[in-house]
């Protein structure tokens, strides 16, 4: 299945989930699957950082605009939980 599909499904799979929880519950579900979003990210931030540490001829400004974007990614989610639950992550 290609990635872009494989995450669409997954989506999918969270959104009706999501349907058939309770009000009590979205919180939580919420703060997991922002929490797995981060934690993703991050692993895929620290493996670009060893593959540069491993491939010094690797491009420079590319390793910097992976890192920014995702930093930019993990903020924009940190900041989509806070607006919607008013707690920070």
């Amino acid at each position: 299945m290609p990635k872009e599909l494989s995450t669409e499904v997954l989506y999918y799979d969270k959104m009706v989930a999501l349907g058939e929880l309770h009000q009590s519950d979205i919180k939580s579900f919420l703060r997991t699957n922002c929490i797995e979003m981060i934690k993703e990210l991050q692993d895929n931030q620290s493996r670009m950082m060893e593959m540069y540490k491993q491939s010094p001829t690797f491009p420079f400004d590319f390793y910097n605009l992976s890192l920014r974007e995702t930093d930019t990614k993990i903020q924009t989610i940190r900041e989509f939980y806070t607006r919607i639950t008013s707690e920070d992550l």
